[in-house]
This record gives structure tokens, C-alpha cells and sequence, in this order.
């Protein structure tokens, strides 16, 4: 994390410690009313570190995670308003969110890869944006010692 530096000033005590409320504060899970294959709702909890990814489809969402992919009739907007505002959750394209602590690359055509299996595609607008934020977030996570 940061440091202060005696004598502190004001300024920077109060940005401190908005800084560390905002990382203590920032929810660790998801809410979300998934949709079974029976189509019966069900209220999940989905750990913010299982997921890698989140795409808008027809008719809701699809939230892919370690494990699983799970399916929910809630809007895009529904979902991304209950993430933190931290720099790790990314919209790189429309309607596609992407979890940056899982990102292993960024290549020059907009392809992100996502450990070794999955990839998906940034749209060539946001492709300088995202490379933007993605630096930066990696930049901000060896600054917090991976405090994400």
C-alpha cells in the first residue's frame, strides 16, 4: 500500500485513507438470481475472484467463472453496478466485462487471453483504452503488493 511521509499534510492522510476504504469496502462476492436448466431462479453468491469474464447475451447474462459458466436473466448494468470501482473489472467491449487479475496477455489484434484456455476479443475502439487500464491495473496491483 502507500505510506505516509512526516509531517503529514491533510491532503494526503484523507487520501489514504479514501484509498483504504475503498479497498476494505469493495464487496468479495456477487449477487446474482441464476437461471437453472429447469428454469427455476436461484439466488447465487459468486466470489469476485472466480470470475474471468462476463458477456451480455439475448435475454441476459452469461458470467463465466474457474468453474463453471452460469446463466442470469438480470441486466448487464444490474450486474456491473454491484462490482468495485477498483480498476480490476473492465468493460472491453460492449456488453463484455473482463476481470483484469486473470488477463496473461493483450495482443496487438485485441485478442485477450485469459490463462491458457480461454480468449476473447476487445473491439478494436477499446483496444487502446484497454490497454491503457490494463497497464495501469498492473501497475496499481504491484504498487498495493497484489492487494486487488
Amino acid at each position: 500500500m502507500d505510506f505516509l511521509v512526516k509531517p503529514v499534510q491533510a491532503n494526503a492522510l484523507s487520501w489514504c485513507l479514501k484509498r483504504l476504504r475503498d479497498v476494505l469496502a469493495a464487496p468479495v462476492v456477487l449477487t446474482v438470481r441464476s437461471i437453472a436448466e429447469d428454469r427455476t431462479s436461484v439466488n447465487r453468491l459468486i466470489p469476485l475472484d472466480d470470475i474471468l469474464y462476463m458477456e451480455s447475451v439475448r435475454n441476459g447474462l452469461l458470467i463465466h467463472t474457474r468453474k463453471e459458466t452460469i446463466r442470469t436473466g438480470q441486466t448487464y448494468a444490474d450486474i456491473v453496478r454491484q462490482l468495485p470501482n477498483s480498476g480490476r473489472f473492465y468493460e472491453c467491449s460492449r456488453g463484455l466485462t473482463v476481470n483484469f487479475s486473470f488477463v496473461s496477455a493483450i495482443t496487438e489484434n485485441g485478442e485477450i487471453l485469459l490463462g491458457e484456455k480461454e480468449r476473447i476479443f476487445c473491439s478494436r475502439r477499446k483496444l487502446k483504452e484497454t490497454l491503457a487500464a490494463y497497464d495501469n491495473y498492473q501497475f496499481m496491483a504491484m504498487r498495493s503488493d497484489g492487494v486487488r
